[in-house]
């Protein structure tokens, strides 16, 4: 979590690491923002995680971890597909008016 919350705000679209769905690979604007908002939920992440590790039972700390990872990355995604509605709306629009 800590390794990604430091990398993702500086990677460029790639098919290895971070968020892969249509708008996040077609504009490369909606893949830097929505890594660099992320990056910001799991480092906030950081600490509750590391608080449920140390004192909690074993079984419900992964369980814990976990939703704080997937709730962290299912809030990037969402965030992704929201910011990335107008940028294909300038897009098309773009496209419309070139054809003219």
């Amino acid at each position: 979590m800590i390794i990604s919350a430091i990398v993702m705000p500086f990677t460029s679209p790639n098919s290895i690491f971070g968020i892969r769905i249509p708008q996040t690979e077609d504009y490369p604007e909606v893949w830097h923002r929505a890594h660099v908002f992320t990056s910001a939920l799991l480092s906030l992440m950081i600490l509750p995680t590391i608080i449920v590790i140390f004192h909690m039972e074993p079984r419900y700390s992964f369980v814990l971890c976990n939703i704080f990872l997937l709730v962290s990355l299912i809030i990037g995604i969402v965030y992704a597909v929201i910011i990335a509605i107008p940028i294909q709306k300038k897009c098309k629009l773009l496209k419309n008016l070139k054809n003219k």
